[in-house]
């Protein structure tokens, strides 16, 4: 793990000056697009000994020597290539996941002045119970589903989400109790999985934005049966023990409904570079408006959460966060690596000839690209936009050829995606610095098993509040600044 506070800035610093001079020596392996492989000749952009040796080694091979796994080596093989991936594995942030979220909370006690806000025994026992296993030890051998995860909870998730889900839960719970908040907004939220739980499993109140109407939708539809599975179950216990109850107490029970839970709101709302801090509160005002009865007006701080926040959402969620008093909590996770394959790299050469002026155009993506032919590749790949290829184009000689270099293509984008985590590194690194630059310390977890979750490292942020007995002494310690200044 790292965290950049005052007592570590120089040395975080130094590391994000590492990463840049590194990556400023591969950037001819950084800025070559693998999908203009053959339109700008990448090959021939490796060193010689890299090329010439590369054309020999078989996939299975080059598996093993880019995981570091059992290799009996054949040849010897370059120096230099060996180096650059010794190198990377060096630079970048460690993927060993964490066994519990005791780290977590000594990072708190370190950070907060008079913390922990509960006793230490009675709060730290909790906190040392919880042990997180590999993840293939989570899920059970006969439906593959989450052990320790209500079904209600598991619905429509895949296993993958199931683990993040709730290592995210457990670690926003400890973070959102120690700093005495109780409120989240859950940023691109997509069906609701993580907020689903956070307010029906933790008891937070929770309020999720979303773009896409259809996902807004979704969620909703899976709250109501999870809420409706809910009641059942309540309802089934409290029959179950009726004949222990006074006649009294059974009348007086049922004028309450059973399911008192509160459901996440779901607001369909694009964060964008242009939302600013009132959008977020408003966010909160539309989720509970206003009446006498109703607490959540009075918004004192609430927790930022997004998982697997993908575009400019992540930095987008960074700014907000600094800007926005009332958000004492920011945790971030960056979305998934882009993947390609030989087709698209072969259909962009295809794309240059015809249409110059289209090059690099957004296409849709093709599911099973390595289970059809090319020509049903450019179909379907090119049925959504008025591009039109010749046949004798797509099944020529040429294009075969290049059909035929797929291994190049394997090797090159391998070597481009083995920097993958080292600019990862720099990314996350990168915006420690600037949440540090606004007086907020940060910490980077890397919180999920890394076989089923590769981009495991969390991003936590928590804003310092004064010091007990300054906030003893303000008149009105709801309204006083939350971030200490550096």
């Amino acid at each position: 793990m790292v965290h950049c506070s005052n007592e570590n800035f120089k040395w975080v610093k130094q590391y994000s000056l590492l990463l840049m001079k590194f990556l400023n020596e591969y950037s001819w392996l950084t800025e070559a697009f693998v999908l203009d492989f053959f339109t700008e000749n990448h090959w021939n952009k490796l060193p010689l000994c890299w090329s010439s040796f590369l054309s020999n080694v078989g996939p299975q091979e080059l598996g093993d020597w880019l995981s570091e796994g059992d290799i009996s080596y054949k040849q010897v093989w370059p120096l230099s290539l060996q180096a650059y991936r010794a190198t990377v594995n060096a630079l970048a942030l460690t993927r060993k996941p964490i066994s519990s979220p005791e780290a977590v909370y000594l990072f708190l006690n370190k950070i907060i002045p008079g913390h922990p806000h509960q006793e230490v025994p009675t709060d730290m026992t909790k906190v040392s119970k919880i042990k997180w296993l590999k993840a293939v030890n989570e899920f059970s051998a006969t439906g593959g589903q989450h052990v320790n995860l209500e079904h209600i909870f598991r619905r429509r998730v895949r296993p993958k989400k199931q683990h993040e889900i709730l290592r995210l839960t457990q670690v926003i719970d400890l973070v959102l109790k120690q700093i005495q908040c109780d409120q989240v907004i859950d940023v691109g939220s997509g069906q609701g999985h993580l907020a689903r739980l956070l307010a029906l499993g933790y008891h937070f109140q929770v309020a999720t934005v979303e773009a896409e109407e259809q996902h807004v939708s979704g969620a909703q539809k899976l709250d109501e049966q999870a809420l409706s599975h809910m009641k059942k179950k309540e309802q089934r216990l409290a029959y179950s023990v009726e004949e222990d109850i006074s006649n009294e107490l059974i009348e007086k029970y049922k004028k309450f409904p059973v399911c008192c839970h509160e459901p996440p709101k779901h607001l369909r709302y694009c964060v964008s570079a242009s939302s600013t801090p009132d959008d977020l509160l408003q966010v909160l005002n539309d989720s509970w408006p206003s009446t006498k009865d109703n607490f959540f007006n009075d918004v004192t701080h609430f927790g930022l959460v997004g998982l697997h926040t993908c575009g400019n959402l992540a930095s987008t969620m960074l700014r907000l966060f600094t800007e926005t008093s009332e958000a004492r909590m920011l945790l971030s996770v960056g979305c998934c690596y882009m993947k390609l394959d030989i087709n698209r790299a072969t259909l962009e050469a295809l794309i240059s000839k015809y249409y110059p002026d289209k090059r690099r155009y957004g296409l849709r993506s093709v599911s099973h690209a390595d289970r059809i032919t090319f020509t049903e590749y450019v179909q379907k790949a090119l049925n959504r936009i008025q591009l039109y290829i010749p046949d004798k184009d797509v099944n020529s000689s040429w294009v075969a050829s290049y059909l035929e270099q797929w291994e190049h293509v394997v090797v090159f984008y391998s070597l481009r995606l083995l920097l993958a985590p080292v600019i990862e590194s720099l990314v996350l690194i990168d915006r420690m610095l600037y949440l540090y630059e606004k007086g907020i310390p940060s910490l980077l977890i890397p919180l999920f098993d890394p076989d089923m979750s590769p981009r495991n490292q969390v991003l936590l942020a928590v804003k310092v509040p004064d010091p007990p007995e300054k906030q003893a002494s303000a008149s009105q310690p709801k309204s006083s600044s939350l971030i200490s200044q550096v």
